[in-house]
């Protein structure tokens, strides 16, 4: 809508695999010697002027697939931690099934992708069961503001500034509990069993964790697991 021209690949296609440490220069000119689709897929993600990158999470973490690309996908230069000039905006995407938990691990191992290489990453999103609605407008918005920002990389000024606008993204400093805590409110909000009870727990979580730690955990995991049924 914002006149952006976009395509969509499938990792699953590409044949991705793990790397093998082979030793070869591909850092420095973006060339696995191991496999030509590699090579062809880091070409053409390099060639455009935005990335969003979507994985579903698989046992707490994003699946090997996306593991693969992230392990194999070179910006070919000078490597150092100050990567060369990128800010080419990007979007973090993590969709969890089942429980819906693990979207904070699966959202920093995206992060930590994309700030590698310099990439000025938008808010990530975490979708489950208990958001979905709300996560794929929020993903409509993201794709109008990408379409944007595309037309004007914005490269990041040194390796502090990479670092401290990357500390400050949703989900980079959330641990299990923070994540107990949020889903146990989304789940509250779609009325799930016991949603009173369940909001409750919810603000008493909210308020224990700078202090105690642990009974913030507890409350957390008990309004998460009445919220789903599960008591």
């Amino acid at each position: 809508r914002q006149g952006a021209e976009t395509r969509l690949e499938y990792l699953a296609d590409w044949g991705v695999g793990p790397c093998t440490d082979c030793g070869a220069a591909c850092f420095a000119d973006g060339v696995c010697v191991k496999s030509r689709r590699v090579t062809e897929l880091t070409a053409l993600v390099n060639a455009s002027d935005g990335l969003i990158l979507g994985a579903p999470v698989y046992v707490w973490q994003v699946n090997a697939l996306t593991h693969g690309f992230m392990d194999r996908y070179r910006i070919p230069g000078r490597a150092s931690l100050a990567r060369r000039p990128n800010g080419r905006p990007a979007l973090a995407i993590a969709v969890a099934g089942g429980t819906g938990t693990g979207i904070s691990g699966a959202i920093r191992s995206l992060l930590d992708f994309l700030c590698l290489w310099g990439y000025r990453s938008l808010t990530p999103i975490g979708a489950t069961r208990y958001n979905l609605e709300e996560a794929v407008e929020e993903a409509r918005q993201s794709g109008a503001e990408m379409a944007l920002a595309a037309r004007e990389p914005h490269p990041f000024d040194d390796l502090a500034d990479l670092l401290t606008y990357y500390a400050g993204l949703r989900f980079v400093c959330q641990d299990h509990v923070d994540e107990m805590i949020w889903l146990a409110g989304l789940a509250s909000k779609l009325g799930y069993f016991e949603s009173d009870k369940v909001r409750r727990l919810f603000d008493e979580a909210t308020r224990l964790k700078a202090t105690d730690p642990a009974a913030a955990a507890q409350s957390a995991v008990h309004a998460f697991e009445l919220a789903r049924g599960e008591l």
